[in-house]
């Protein structure tokens, strides 16, 4: 057995290389041609003595091919005989024998799969803000997988840099990203499911934004093929060989037609040069031409597009119609308190009832649900089902519920995180509002303003920037190492800045006492240094001694990061405080964000928008001002699939000119 497997592979070897040396010998050969049907052929003349193997060895050709097109020369070769060769064409490959019968095109319709998808990579542009996980999340899928498809990505990344998304049937969904010429009703039949499938998929997804660029996610073969497989009985003449006709004495074009068996005029197409009166002896080249019988199966798509008016249907029965500027008669609010013994949810839930009686002559109706969020979640579960809520608050500010995503995923009910830093469920969850902006994003956006800023001044670390400190990290990473300076606040004390330095010094401490001492050693610095022009950049948790420490702050120009900011001293705060003072005897607690500003904003400005757009936020609605406490709103959605974030942070900028003043970053 062995030594037949090797006879067999030396075979293989040699009659590729014989293939290999036929196919360059062939572009050579100097012999007459001739035009047959649409292809052309060398023309030879047999000579005495020779065989049909010698000659197709003697031009590099394939001798399969040779006898194919010449079948009454493989026996009893004579001197005189015309031979007919293809001439291969650049990249052509030569048909053998076997290979006669017509190969039009065909698919096998036992190897065809109408609901096969091709799970190509898509890009993804990262987003400012953005962290590796979540947009792992986004796309169902690990780290690792991230990782393999961009290894780089395993040292960071930054802000406009496109990652490959790998993609297949392991994930629930396929992403796509929509192309110039796309439309919902050629992808819907493109990956055999519906529109209204589709549209479930992206609840951000609207004729506003359906455009060029924008990834969707698909699930695909959720509804019958579109493609049909059509199969066709057909017939097609081949030619199967080549002879060459020596005209004897009265010859006409007729009577070699009978004599042959090939109709005239096939013979006069195939003979262009040959004169209309035959001479005696004259050659002539006869086809044989064969017909054959075969099946001519393809597939073919229905390409009607479904009407703009039939879409519009269908997204309202989705996202809810808008027949009038009121589209709810009722807003069900489930307000769902972590603690509510807490001065957090006191707060909250006093400044959201003071909002109701500010707008106490609304279009709407308002119903408000109190639940304590402590009970179990089933319990918890059943009594947010009973009451069917149009609208859903959540107070914690740790460990949001999971299910209260899902339940305002399943039931298109909007669900608002107001408090919680941590949640990342509107990375893949439409409902989630999230009222303040998580780490990452806060960061991203704080570090890039200041740094546009002050780009032209060095960076100063007064302590250990640690793995917490996002925005430390980003702001280090934007001055880099030549333009920052590291030191411990020991070094601080007696570093001497040169006269004509312009410094952004960035403490890391955190605590009223530490910042205190921070400022005292600034003082000493600035005497010994009094020509350099130093910025100050607080961490966040400075803006809660914001008031104590005001006029240090303004004295030595200090920046504070927030999320969020509460004007005490304009005439709504305290208006405000008035009125709480009279209805709950006592006064908010001062907190950042401030717990009834925050309920009262919340209040003011969801229930009437969505009153008005029925939980549908890709509606443009607009509303009256609200008059809101501490909020600026800038609804963001992440992505098609995703939910809203609250697009707003702030820099308190202090100064001895100008006191203090709110700067909005979006």
């Amino acid at each position: 057995m062995q030594r037949k497997y090797f006879r067999i592979a030396v075979y293989a070897l040699v009659a590729s290389i014989a293939s290999t040396i036929a196919m360059e010998a062939q572009k050579n050969v100097d012999l007459p041609t001739t035009e047959i049907l649409g292809k052309r052929y060398y023309i030879y003349t047999t000579q005495k003595g020779e065989s049909l193997y010698g000659i197709a060895y003697k031009f590099g050709w394939n001798i399969e091919e040779l006898a194919r097109i010449n079948p009454e020369s493989t026996h009893n070769l004579r001197k005189g005989r015309i031979l007919y060769y293809p001439i291969a064409e650049i990249n052509d490959t030569i048909e053998v024998a076997d290979a006669v019968t017509p190969q039009p095109f065909y698919v096998d319709p036992d190897n065809i799969d109408l609901t096969a998808v091709d799970f190509e990579p898509i890009i993804h542009k990262v987003k400012k803000g953005e962290s590796l996980y979540g947009i792992a999340r986004q796309y169902g899928l690990s780290l690792d997988e991230i990782y393999e498809a961009n290894p780089s990505s395993k040292y960071g990344i930054k802000t406009g840099e496109d990652l490959v998304i790998p993609q297949s049937d392991a994930t629930a969904f396929y992403f796509y990203t929509l192309k110039e010429d796309d439309t919902l009703s050629a992808l819907s039949k493109k990956y055999n499911t519906s529109i209204e499938d589709i549209l479930k998929a992206n609840p951000g997804l609207s004729e506003n934004n359906f455009r060029e660029g924008e990834t969707i996610r698909i699930n695909p073969n959720t509804a019958e093929p579109s493609k049909k497989l059509v199969t066709e009985h057909l017939s097609e003449e081949k030619l199967t060989g080549i002879s060459g006709y020596k005209v004897e004495k009265n010859d006409t074009w007729s009577s070699i037609s009978e004599k042959v068996g090939v109709d005239e005029q096939t013979l006069r197409d195939v003979n262009p040069d040959a004169t209309a009166e035959l001479k005696k002896n004259q050659v002539i080249h006869v086809p044989k031409v064969e017909t054959f019988e075969f099946d001519r199966s393809y597939l073919v798509e229905d390409d009607t597009e479904i009407s703009s008016e039939r879409i519009h249907e269908i997204y309202d029965s989705i996202h809810g119609a808008l027949p009038s500027q009121l589209l709810l008669e009722k807003v069900k609010v489930a307000l769902i308190l972590d603690d509510p013994a807490s001065k957090k949810d006191m707060d909250f839930t006093r400044g959201f009832l003071m909002a109701l009686h500010h707008n106490n002559k609304p279009d709407f109706k308002i119903d408000l649900k109190v639940i304590d969020g402590r009970v179990a979640t089933s319990a918890l579960s059943d009594s947010i089902s009973d009451y069917e809520p149009t609208l859903i608050i959540s107070t914690a500010d740790k460990a949001f519920p999971a299910f209260l995503a899902d339940y305002g995923n399943t039931n298109n009910v909007t669900v608002i995180n107001a408090f919680d830093l941590q949640n990342d469920l509107f990375e893949d969850n439409a409902s989630i509002i999230q009222m303040l902006l998580p780490s990452t994003f806060f960061s991203e956006h704080i570090a890039e303003y200041l740094y546009n800023k002050n780009n032209d001044r060095k960076l100063v670390v007064v302590g250990v920037v640690d793995k917490s400190d996002a925005i430390g990290n980003q702001l280090m990473e934007y001055f880099g190492g030549e333009n920052t300076i590291k030191m411990t606040p020991d070094d601080f004390v007696t570093y001497v800045p040169d006269k004509n330095s312009r410094l952004l010094i960035y403490p890391t401490v955190t605590s009223k006492e530490d910042i205190t001492t921070f400022i005292t050693n600034l003082e000493t610095v600035k005497k010994e240094s009094p020509f350099a022009e130093i910025v100050v950049v607080g961490r966040p948790h400075w803006a809660a001694y914001s008031t104590d420490l005001q006029d240090k702050f303004k004295s030595h120009y200090v920046y504070v990061p927030a999320r969020s900011w509460l004007d005490e001293s304009t005439d709504k705060w305290k208006n405000f405080t008035e009125q709480y003072t009279t209805l709950f005897e006592g006064t908010p607690l001062k907190t950042i964000p401030n717990y009834a500003a925050s309920g009262y904003d919340i209040a003011s400005y969801f229930l009437p928008v969505i009153a008005r757009n029925g939980n549908d936020f890709n509606l443009d609605i607009e509303i009256a001002d609200p008059e809101l406490l501490q909020a600026d709103m800038n609804l963001k959605r992440v992505n098609n699939w995703g939910g809203l974030m609250n697009m707003t942070g702030y820099i308190l900028k202090f100064s001895p000119v100008y006191g203090l003043e709110r700067i909005v970053i979006q």
